[in-house]
């Protein structure tokens, strides 16, 4: 029961980590407070914690089906290889996030090289940081709907801009990228199986 309950409080460690680290950034953002060394701190502390909660998940479903005698743990050796345990492990659950560790390291070096192109006016020194938790906290695949909708947003508060301002106004993309996180947090689930993101992992 307790292994049951457990596991099910898994399942949404990783999503309130990712609010309260998202609402963090924008509370400091609202401050003008979003200073490089806290950011740098804020990504490598979640993606600590979310490495903490995958191997706590694989233990988790490890100790669930060795305490299943009637079917579970006859998935396990010495009724099985390791083979089937460590591919399900590997495909469920350490492969997304490798992924997203990957994506959000790569979003990290890509992002500054992107605002070379645009003379340093696209990107702020922090928006790195944040596309970067961003990865982590959407995860793969739904790391591609983040990205459109940032595209997306930075679109509508442009236009938003251009009518208050003038053609002259200029948005911050800060905005923008943080406010997709929520936004694919509550609409990714509903919106990713329509796109097939599934294709882009390798477990179904």
């Amino acid at each position: 029961m307790f292994l049951s309950f457990f596991d099910s409080a898994l399942i949404y460690a990783p999503l309130v980590a990712g609010i309260a680290a998202i609402v963090f950034v924008y509370l400091k953002h609202r401050k003008g407070a979003c200073e490089i060394r806290i950011m740098r701190k804020l990504v490598f502390t979640l993606a600590g914690f979310l490495g903490g909660i995958v191997a706590l998940k694989i233990l988790t479903h490890y100790f669930i089906l060795a305490g299943d005698s009637s079917f579970g743990a006859l998935l396990l050796p010495p009724h099985q290889s390791w083979s089937w345990f460590a591919n399900m492990a590997i495909a469920r659950y350490l492969f997304p996030y490798v992924i997203s560790l990957a994506v959000a390291a790569l979003a990290y070096l890509i992002a500054p090289l992107v605002n070379t192109l645009f003379k340093g006016q696209l990107f702020a020194e922090e928006d790195k940081y944040i596309i970067a938790l961003a990865a982590l906290i959407v995860g793969w695949p739904n790391f591609v709907l983040y990205l459109g909708a940032a595209v997306i947003l930075t679109v509508l508060l442009s236009v938003r801009e251009t009518l208050r301002y003038g053609i002259e106004a200029r948005i911050v993309l800060t905005d923008a990228l943080i406010f997709s996180a929520p936004l694919v947090l509550a609409l990714g689930p509903i919106v990713a199986p329509y796109l097939y993101l599934y294709k882009l992992t390798i477990f179904a």
